[in-house]
């Protein structure tokens, strides 16, 4: 499993944080609906950015779990804006 490393205080705004917790939460209540645990793959890799970790299998991994379109636009979201921000520095 690859990753790209960033430095997440320095790309994301108070507003991304907002959203990509407002993620987590969407994600976690998920898994909770389906009485299954929120403690997988998934979360820790979405946990991950918060530590400046950009998983290369994210976006696969958010798809195999059939997730609510909505949620899934969401980590996509995160993931083209953490690309787009990396792409800007090099």
């Amino acid at each position: 499993m690859g990753y790209k490393k960033f430095n997440r205080h320095q790309i994301f705004s108070s507003e991304m944080m907002t959203f990509h917790s407002t993620t987590i939460r969407n994600i976690e209540n998920f898994y909770l609906q389906k009485d299954e645990s929120m403690f997988n793959n998934l979360i820790n890799m979405l946990n991950g950015i918060w530590d400046g970790y950009l998983y290369d299998d994210l976006l696969s991994k958010a798809k195999s779990e059939n997730l609510i379109f909505e949620d899934y636009c969401r980590i996509e979201s995160t993931v083209d804006f953490i690309k787009d921000r990396l792409s800007k520095e090099v």
